[in-house]
């Protein structure tokens, strides 16, 4: 079992009426189906058009935040430079994946465009394209869509505006606000959209966090808050609107990832840690010798505390943030192009 866990919140509970759909796991994309095709450009009057606005990461900035050539931030605002590999590495990479990205976005509108601008049904094919990975013009009402939280935000109308009224009648009486707040400027702190620039104000995207972060926290409080839950509801945020983010997140946490998680247990999170260490002991038994030389799977299993291999205390993180802060950014979108 992992020890180690990160710092959480549970929050009061709050009265809402949500239409809830009945309780079952998204299907994956090798179920083909023959549910009816669903327009994707019929998005609220509030949001941005899918094609012509701000889904689009490159249009999200501002005309004087908007990485050049020779920046050194990408196009998703994050610094091209890490502790693994340098600026000139990344324009490397760049300039061989921009052109594949680009074959991926025409052949992304010749799909759309043979299902007349509707989002096509799941089908091997769509499996195909989406693991090749889905245009970031595309790729947040992608999700929106394929996960649910679109539908489930329309049929949900108002209850994000009551979630924020309530939040701001507990104002400091909410047991999630200072951890929260304490966290959102911990949250990708070097991306350009989240960058304090001038002193005093806070990015707009920032607050859009804070509010995210809160209205989830009435929305589910046998989870509040848990930490990494900021990185999440961020990244989404750098894909689609504010309500869009929050709907996006509920689905994720409650319908598309195992159960408990992020709840006080964090059950759902060791139970990842167990099958993701069986699989190394199964597949690659010369790692799991390694990690582990004295001990079979089963015989760590067995033990009640601290059976797994120490390297679970990192990987957990892994699952926690899905991947965020761990896998290169442009790899962390790939993984959720899947993921939802």
């Amino acid at each position: 079992m992992i020890s180690h866990r990160p710092y959480r919140q549970r929050a009061s509970s709050f009265n809402h009426s949500i239409q809830h759909k009945p309780k079952s796991r998204r299907p994956s994309y090798d179920v083909v189906t023959k549910k009816k095709s669903t327009p994707f450009l019929a998005i609220e009057q509030q949001s941005s058009t899918l094609i012509g606005h701000a889904s689009s990461i490159d249009e999200s900035f501002s005309d004087e935040e908007v990485p050049q050539t020779g920046s050194e931030k990408d196009q998703y605002g994050f610094l091209k430079s890490t502790q693994w590999i340098t600026e000139e590495e990344h324009d490397e990479f760049e300039n061989y994946y921009a052109p594949i990205m680009k074959r991926r976005s025409e052949k992304w509108k010749q799909l759309l465009n043979d299902h007349h601008q509707q989002w096509p049904p799941r089908s091997s094919k769509l499996k195909r394209y989406i693991r090749k990975g889905i245009p970031s013009e595309l790729r947040g009402q992608a999700w929106l869509h394929y996960s649910g939280a679109k539908s489930k935000m329309e049929s949900n109308q108002g209850i994000y505006n009551d979630l924020l009224k309530e939040s701001n009648r507990l104002g400091s009486q909410n047991e999630n606000l200072e951890i929260i707040e304490r966290d959102l400027h911990r949250t990708f702190p070097e991306n350009i959209r989240f960058k304090t620039i001038t002193q005093g104000e806070t990015p707009e995207i920032i607050q859009s966090l804070k509010r995210v972060l809160l209205a989830f926290s009435l929305y589910s409080p046998s989870i509040g808050y848990c930490q990494s839950l900021n990185y999440i509801a961020g990244l989404l945020l750098l894909f689609m609107s504010e309500e869009e983010a929050f709907w996006s997140l509920v689905t994720l946490i409650h319908e598309i990832l195992p159960p408990n998680i992020y709840d006080v247990t964090m059950e759902g999170a060791n139970i990842d840690q167990n099958v993701l260490m069986h699989l190394v002991s199964e597949r690659y038994p010369l790692v799991w010798n390694k990690i582990s030389p004295n001990q079979t799977f089963w015989q760590c299993e067995e033990q009640m505390e601290g059976g797994m291999p120490a390297c679970s205390l990192v990987t957990s993180h892994w699952f926690l943030t899905l991947f965020i802060n761990i896998l290169p950014i442009e790899s962390v979108l790939r993984v959720w192009d899947c993921l939802f």
